[in-house]
């Protein structure tokens, strides 16, 4: 929903921007208290309900995780008689649930019995690429959001395609060009550093899930997780912290950060589980802040995760203005260098490390300062021509290397490089030849 319009006073003011030529409209209901469902049931008056799951947040106000489901089972206070609820077959409360007033029940999920069943997951740099089933139908889909929990909510998204006539070939299509949304697991690439900005909130199933795509991103660097305190998780929050320690253990990274005094208790369940992952602790965003610039370094992969409340949000910030920042002296030194081409990731594979790590080092030395102008190698050689920074103290890259080719596009075709050194060599040069 936009700006997450969700509670009693958000859902109306959603509903009055509904457009009238619209023919289905698609609300968020949220509750974090008995009885507040209820009323925005009868609010919005909806004909299907969609519940993906039932975890711990706002456990503190109702107790249980079966209070919660009670609670949210009242969306059916408003519901039609012939309404709908989508349920998640992989969660073990909402499995049984058995709808009221004989309402239609629809279960999507990885497990046997689905209605709507995802199978063949697999990760393809660390993207779900899996197998959606219904009856005869069959289609596959590559996400664009990182994740196997997607697989789920893309499931979710099918089925109530599907009840409304939508076969899953016409829905999986603008399915897989979906890419989330702000602070909700946004992947964002910062001059060679890669960014999970899952800021907006947080729970220890959705801490746990980002975690793991944090694992399966291609990295050249260091993993970094970057957890703050999870809020509202009642009189067991410490234990809840633990739990995502001991999780880490299982899912290790190879730095983290913990900012808030319940985070600490994350770092406890890392090690009465045995885990060594290095742990550092910040008492503030700004001490945040000066240990990213400490110690990010070019490669490395960030997950930023926590309650909305700890801020994590204006790390990510600080983050992006940095980039800004080096863009704007990188054009100010004379080089056009474009975001796609500074957020691209340094290949992995079968290639000379050692060679690209040296070109990498010269395209990050050529945002600071150009120097010169290469002037090209051999006898009766003709001028280059294209800028030199800092890195290369004589010619340029399509010199120094030998691939006999002077130019951007040349140097490109011609030397048939893997991507890395292409990369490398745009960041160097961006458009110039």
């Amino acid at each position: 929903t936009p700006g997450n319009s969700n509670s009693q006073v958000g859902v109306p003011i959603t509903i009055a921007e509904i457009p009238e030529n619209a023919e289905i409209g698609v609300i968020e209901l949220g509750m974090s208290e008995p009885g507040e469902m209820t009323r925005i049931a009868n609010v919005a008056q909806v004909n299907c309900a969609v519940m993906t799951n039932i975890g711990v947040a706002h456990i503190e106000q109702l107790g249980s995780q079966e209070n919660i489901l009670k609670e949210k089972l009242h969306i059916q206070d408003g519901m039609s008689e012939k309404g709908t609820l989508f349920l998640n077959g992989d969660d073990p409360l909402l499995r049984n649930v058995v709808p009221e007033g004989g309402r239609k029940k629809v279960l999507y999920g990885l497990s046997e019995g689905c209605d709507y069943r995802g199978e063949d997951l697999h990760l393809e740099e660390g993207y779900p690429v899996f197998t959606a089933v219904h009856g005869d139908e069959k289609v596959q889909l590559r996400l664009q959001v990182m994740g196997v929990h997607m697989v789920q909510n893309a499931l979710a998204a099918l089925a109530v395609a599907g009840e409304y006539g939508i076969s899953m070939e016409m829905a999986a299509e603008p399915l897989c060009r979906f890419e989330g949304f702000k602070g909700r697991q946004q992947i964002v690439h910062l001059n060679g550093v890669t960014v999970i900005d899952d800021s907006y909130n947080a729970s220890p199933v959705s801490m746990k899930a980002g975690i793991e795509v944090l694992g399966s991103l291609p990295c050249e660097g260091k993993r970094i997780a970057v957890l703050a305190d999870m809020k509202e998780l009642g009189p067991d929050t410490e234990k809840f912290h633990q739990e995502v320690g001991a999780f880490l253990k299982e899912h290790p990274a190879d730095q983290v950060v913990l900012y808030g005094e319940l985070a600490k208790e994350i770092g406890a369940g890392l090690k009465a589980a045995g885990g060594d992952i290095p742990l550092t602790e910040v008492k503030s965003l700004e001490e945040l802040e000066q240990w990213l610039d400490d110690h990010v370094a070019f490669g490395d992969c960030l997950l930023f995760k926590g309650s909305n409340s700890m801020g994590l949000s204006k790390a990510v910030a600080y983050m992006k203005e940095k980039f800004e920042a080096a863009v704007n002296e990188a054009k100010a030194a004379g080089l056009d260098i474009t975001y796609e081409i500074l957020g691209i990731r340094p290949c992995s594979g079968d290639v000379d490390k050692e060679r690209q790590a040296r070109l990498l080092e010269r395209a990050k030395a050529a945002v600071e300062t150009v120097t010169g102008i290469c002037p090209g190698v051999g006898s009766g050689s003709t001028d280059c021509n294209i800028p030199l920074s800092m890195g290369i103290p004589s010619v340029c890259v399509g010199c120094y290397s030998g691939a006999g080719a002077h130019t951007r596009e040349e140097y490109v075709e011609e030397a048939s490089l893997p991507l890395g050194y292409r990369v490398a060599f745009e960041m160097i040069f961006g458009g110039r030849s």
